[in-house]
């Protein structure tokens, strides 16, 4: 660059585009003050001549030179075993000096001064020069004063520095200007990606009253939460649900979404008002601070299903679709306001619609497919030739969004809410439609629900979500009593309804609910494959030998069962066992090579081998027989059979290769 002279790229030599675009140059070496031993020069030896010419040629009066050459005395490193291994830190330190050990930091630290140049721990030597001899050796010169600085540091804060540079070395990157990625129906019609092709696994959460029961501090420390517990997708209701929300009728700011007189909204006449400045109450109406809630998301990287209307809108009573006074919505209502509200957010790349709500679309004679229809039609209109994903929130205890609209062009993808001794047979049913459809649990049973031995705890959670993942869901959705209405206590109509104790924990509280902190542990197992694999991936109970278990208990709160998915070329496979019951193997079904086997511990994310738990993946078992005359395998999950002891047997065909493949997958992400 400094050699360079102006060409048809730029009017400007390299010495001048130096000069307009670089600020300062934070030069990272060797050690300080002096080395004259060529075998360890650090940073220069491997090409002297340049490292000579650039310092020598420096345009320095314009552009300072800062030199780091310290950090011996601080080692860094030890915390980066607990990071996922698509942490390029991480792999860095596994290459060079091994995982869990720590090495000299000078490469950090001049980083770190680079963007970081104004805290006080930084000192400076300033008079004299730095000099790299053509054999890459260099010296700190004290004549003649040049603009050369030496980043010096106070020893007193070694310790803050340390621990300064590790939590940085294993916080996940953000990027704050970029934007979030509409999502679409992959190619496979399997699973849901985003527009650069990389599929996306979504981790849902159950928050259908945030728009009118939180204010905008509530909305930013829930979503937050959610974030940092890697959800990605937040399902919510567009204004207050049901007869039992009719004193609801405002947000709570005051304001009304819809025109609301004699007990009823008018979904024809929404409320809404010039400006939007939250500080100004006659500005800030209540479909401001639902985009505020659909904003905040997406800069968190968080996709909104939005639901227009809940269910009893259209569909009246819950559990029988007797018209009543929940009623707003006829075809043409549905339509207008959908397209209304459509139109409003269809610029929002972070928007996934969901009608329905909770109810079925036919009751006996009580047919309401048509104005669910019409509402579809109000949204798809508003796109116009642009894609928009849509989809149907049935209720449980009846047919799921297939029965009613899988054949309908506009439903993008299928969704089953179901206890769990029904989801799994939902989600085949779906999975083996012609045509083709994504299909996922949209809403099961939630944590905290029902009472006693039945109450449902973080393992119903998990089995519900890894069975119904693993027999063919794109995504789960997770759900908890005590969040959902964002109350400060379990609703009276709730409790009499036997779904939850009174007396329960506000939502803050709640919002770290053991099952909650676990979704992120299938997250992680299932983004562990490359984007071909994932999208390859197929269910597969054939793969497992004799018995797969069964839902038992009042609704299926307890589960035995082993549910598997593979790669459709064989290459791998997963296998849940929802109880820690023996795993036998059809080694027959898999791809003609050698497998290794891997315990994964759906309770903490971490990997079991050798009788203890380790962060990083590590194989229990190498060169297992695999392929067509490949004999069938028992595997013994760690611990034995009881509620609770579920785990996940991964198998590969070569050891490490999937941390290989995420590093590529990470690469191509980014």
């Amino acid at each position: 660059l400094l050699e360079s002279k102006p060409d048809d790229i730029s009017p400007l030599s390299g010495v001048e585009l130096i000069i307009q675009k670089v600020s300062r140059w934070v030069l990272t070496g060797g050690t300080y003050p002096s080395d004259y031993n060529t075998a360890v020069c650090g940073n220069y030896t491997p090409d002297p001549t340049s490292a000579h010419i650039a310092l020598r040629d420096w345009p320095e009066a314009l552009v300072p030179v800062y030199i780091s050459g310290k950090g011996v005395d601080i080692q860094t490193g030890s915390t980066l075993p607990g990071t996922p291994t698509t942490n390029p830190n991480r792999r860095i330190y596994e290459l060079r000096v091994g995982l869990g050990k720590t090495r000299a930091s000078w490469d950090q630290i001049g980083l770190l001064y680079a963007v970081r140049p104004n805290h006080p721990r930084w000192t400076f030597r300033t008079n004299g020069y730095h000099y790299i001899f053509k054999n890459g050796t260099y010296e700190w010169r004290t004549t003649p004063d040049k603009n050369h600085t030496m980043i010096e540091y106070n020893t007193g804060l070694n310790a803050e520095l340390r621990q300064t540079i590790d939590e940085l070395m294993i916080k996940p990157p953000s990027f704050p200007n970029q934007e979030i990625e509409k999502l679409r129906v992959a190619p496979n019609n399997r699973v849901l990606m985003k527009e650069s092709g990389v599929p996306f696994f979504s981790v849902a959460d159950t928050a259908w009253k945030i728009a009118w029961k939180l204010n905008r501090d509530e909305v930013e420390k829930y979503l937050q939460t959610r974030k940092e517990q890697k959800f990605n997708t937040i399902g919510i209701v567009a204004f207050p649900m049901d007869i039992d929300d009719n004193r609801a009728i405002t947000n709570v700011y005051g304001h009304k979404p819809l025109e609301y007189k004699n007990g009823k909204f008018n979904p024809l006449k929404p409320v809404t008002t010039s400006g939007g400045n939250y500080k100004n109450s006659k500005e800030y109406d209540y479909w401001d601070h639902l985009e505020y809630i659909i904003d905040t998301a997406e800069s968190k990287d968080m996709y909104i299903i939005l639901l227009p209307a809940w269910g009893g809108r259209v569909a009246g009573a819950y559990g029988s679709g007797k018209p009543n006074a929940e009623i707003i919505f006829d075809k043409t209502k549905a339509y207008k306001y959908a397209l209304w509200i459509s139109k409003k957010f269809k610029d929002k790349k972070n928007i996934i619609w969901m009608i329905g709500g909770d109810r079925s679309a036919v009751y006996g004679k009580n047919d309401y497919r048509s104005v669910f229809r019409a509402m579809a039609k109000g949204i798809t209109d508003s796109y116009g030739k642009s894609p928009v994903l849509i989809s149907y929130h049935p209720q449980k205890w009846a047919p799921n969004s297939s029965k009613w609209f899988h054949d309908d062009k506009w439903l993008s993808f299928n969704s089953v809410q179901d206890q769990p001794s029904d989801q799994i047979k939902a989600i085949e049913y779906d999975y083996n439609l012609t045509p083709a459809k994504p299909t996922w649990l949209f809403e099961g049973r939630y944590e905290k629900y029902g009472r006693g031995k039945e109450k449902y705890t973080d393992w119903q959670i998990r089995f519900q979500s890894y069975q119904t993942v693993f027999a063919g869901g794109f995504g789960v959705t997770y759900g908890n009593m005590d969040i959902w209405h964002f109350s400060k206590k379990t609703p009276k109509l709730i409790a009499e309804n036997n779904t939850s104790p009174t007396g329960i924990p506000s939502w803050e509280k709640s919002l770290n609910d053991p099952g909650a902190r676990q979704m992120r542990h299938l997250l992680k197992l299932m983004t562990l494959w490359s984007n071909e694999q994932y999208l390859e991936r197929i269910p597969d109970q054939s793969l497992i030998d004799g018995d797969k278990g069964k839902i038992e208990g009042r609704g299926g709160y307890i589960s035995s069962v082993i549910q598997a998915t593979r790669g459709n070329k064989g290459d791998y496979a997963m296998i849940y066992s929802a109880s820690g019951r023996n795993i036998r193997v059809n080694m027959n079904r898999l791809a003609a090579q050698k497998m290794s086997a891997y315990w994964f511990n759906p309770r903490n994310g971490k990997w079991w081998v050798k009788d203890k738990e380790s962060i990083e993946m590590k194989s229990f078992m190498k060169n297992i027989p695999s392929g067509k005359k490949a004999p069938i395998k028992e595997f013994d999950p760690p611990g034995g059979p009881s509620n609770g002891n579920d785990w996940v047997l991964v198998l590969d065909l070569v050891d490490a290769r999937i941390a290989a493949k995420t590093i590529l997958k990470s690469k191509s992400n980014n």
